[in-house]
């Protein structure tokens, strides 16, 4: 399940999704677990990612924190966004799940008032994979997404050139 992903110092990188949520002036999502409250099932996620609107390329980051839900079908398969979470206000299901990889659907996102209309048939999804998995995600993960999700637009955000350039100017 997606609580048993998200451990303190997990770092997944958004590679597909079937959103275009920025119009294509934010790429390289990528999520690192900062803190982990067993008791209350809570995770609070730092969201780095890279803002193409100005020529220099800025990167940017945010945290939310995000409470786990129990859901009949599987235990802790949805998260939603806290009060007190930075960022817009967000719902996830983690639809599939291994070691390296997984398929999140965005259940509800709340962007400055701007809401993304959902797809007439599948659901909106994004696949979230470690960085030492990128190229060799399980065909499980990739059939889940094409599968479950809506697939008549899907939107590359990873280049391993552009997403690892954060990396490199901190070195």
């Amino acid at each position: 399940n997606g609580w048993n992903l998200l451990q303190n110092g997990t770092v997944l990188q958004q590679t597909l999704r079937n959103y275009d949520n920025t119009h294509n002036t934010t790429t390289c999502p990528k999520a690192t677990t900062v803190q982990r409250d067993e008791n209350a099932t809570q995770v609070t996620e730092k969201l780095d990612y890279l803002n193409r609107t100005s020529e220099e390329r800025i990167w940017m980051s945010f945290n939310s924190t995000f409470q786990f839900y129990n859901e009949s079908t599987s235990p802790y398969s949805l998260m939603n966004t806290t009060a007190e979470s930075g960022g817009p206000p967000a719902s996830y299901r983690f639809l599939y799940v291994d070691d390296n990889c997984t398929v999140m659907q965005l259940v509800f996102v709340n962007y400055s008032g701007r809401v993304l209309p959902r797809p007439e048939q599948g659901v909106l999804c994004g696949i979230w994979v470690k960085p030492d998995a990128i190229g060799s995600e399980s065909p499980n993960c990739n059939s889940t997404f094409y599968e479950m999700c809506n697939n008549t637009g899907v939107h590359s955000v990873y280049s391993a050139t552009e997403c690892t350039s954060k990396e490199e100017l901190s070195e």
